[in-house]
């Protein structure tokens, strides 16, 4: 943690620059707070579904540039009990998609009792924060 003795001491990479609380198993694309899908952000437009398992987390405000950094955590509903949810960024993407300014591609993987198998899955409860330099 920072010295800094209170927030306007702090930097601005010492904070975070946009986070989500998203229902990655809504029904409609893109996830809004309007429509539910987004339970609640900052700095977070929409949440776009490019499929079982893989979003885009678009923000209202742009990084500075592409070099931010990421934390992430979900939650399976009625999956097997041994699966763990894995999120990070999209692997099969180059990074230049997965992370730019005004998006992060992120991917939801289950990490089962096989070790060669991580399925894409929809996480009940997908948590997204990031840091970085503001543009």
């Amino acid at each position: 943690m920072s010295n800094a003795r209170d927030i306007s001491d702090m930097k601005e990479t010492q904070v975070a620059h946009a986070w989500v609380n998203f229902k990655g198993n809504a029904s409609s694309s893109p996830l809004t707070e309007e429509n539910g899908g987004i339970r609640d952000s900052y700095n977070v437009s929409s949440v776009t579904d490019n499929g079982n398992g893989l979003y885009t987390i678009n923000f209202d405000k742009q990084f500075a540039n592409n070099n931010w950094a990421m934390a992430t955590a979900g939650k399976f509903s009625k999956f097997n009990n041994t699966d763990m949810p894995v999120i990070n960024l999209d692997r099969k993407v180059d990074n230049d998609v997965a992370m730019t300014t005004s998006s992060a591609r992120i991917a939801c993987c289950a990490v089962t009792a096989s070790p060669t198998n991580f399925p894409y899955v929809n996480s009940e409860v997908v948590f997204a924060v990031f840091f970085g330099e503001s543009s």
